[in-house]
């Protein structure tokens, strides 16, 4: 069996499926909900970037209302 890349002692990697200019976004499992989710790693270089920190609150905000 391959070894599981697990995030915050719950999420765990199971497949890369996308990618994109402020990271990867992969299919997972919640170990805690035991239900799947998408897990989207944000690359360092994205968060360093003012306007791209704006991106990401006004994404996670629109996500948050969906």
């Amino acid at each position: 069996m391959p070894d599981v890349r697990r995030i915050a002692g719950r999420y765990e990697l199971l497949e890369q499926f996308s990618h994109g200019g402020m990271g990867d976004v992969w299919r997972g499992y919640d170990a805690v909900l035991d239900r799947p989710v998408a897990v989207k790693l944000i690359r360092p270089q994205a968060v360093t970037s003012p306007h791209r920190s704006r991106r990401r609150c006004a994404t996670s905000e629109a996500a948050a209302v969906s």
